[in-house]
């Protein structure tokens, strides 16, 4: 019986996807993206941020996926699920794409939700009567960058809202310059931005993008 990768995927390769070059272990390129991807996949992966990831059936095997990556501009990028597909969390060729890993972080929000805090707010038991509980922050090139205390929830998230479209508006432009520009991506993020913007003038809880 055929042993699964991460209990999940079929290594249907006709080659040898491992090899030694000057005495260096060296790994196919689209078997280690393939297998990245089966780890995220897997009932095995306890992480909080995984724990909602699907795959297709064709990309069960590796010479499916190999088939789709070799039709794709990769080299250097990072495979992202969620901008062409909001909140399906599937892996499949037509829900992902390989973009740099600035916009590919872009809309990793679940680790700034703590609690019952809106996104982007943090809440620090007060010290007087006078304080301001409410932090609001946002996460620039993997640092956190702080945007003020505030005195309600409400007002500490319309300040990540307003910061939140700004870095997405500005990250489209950085990424328009690039090789790898593709515009239904640009056009994706800019729909997050119209919704966030949309919340914030509406004063409503932007919950996810």
């Amino acid at each position: 019986m055929m042993k699964l990768v991460y209990g999940l995927g079929i290594n249907d390769a006709d080659y040898q996807i491992s090899f030694r070059i000057d005495g260096k272990h060296k790994m196919c390129p689209y078997y280690q993206k393939w297998k990245n991807l089966m780890h995220r996949c897997s009932f095995t992966d306890r992480q909080r941020s995984f724990e909602n990831n699907k795959l297709s059936e064709d990309w069960v095997y590796f010479s499916k996926f190999k088939m789709w990556m070799e039709s794709q501009n990769w080299v250097g990028l990072e495979l992202d699920k969620d901008i062409l597909s909001e909140g399906t969390g599937l892996y499949s060729a037509e829900t992902c794409a390989f973009v740099p890993r600035r916009i590919n972080t872009l809309l990793n929000y679940q680790k700034y939700k703590i609690g019952k805090c809106a996104i982007g707010v943090i809440y620090e038991e007060p010290v007087t009567s006078n304080s301001r509980p409410y932090i609001a922050l946002i996460s620039i090139k993997g640092k956190r960058k702080y945007l003020g205390v505030h005195k309600t929830a409400e007002a500490a998230h319309k300040a990540w809202q307003w910061a939140k479209a700004e870095q997405i508006e500005d990250a489209i432009g950085w990424y328009a310059t690039q090789d790898c520009f593709r515009t239904e991506i640009a056009d994706s993020l800019m729909k997050r931005v119209w919704d966030i913007r949309n919340d914030h003038a509406n004063n409503r809880e932007t919950k996810e993008y």
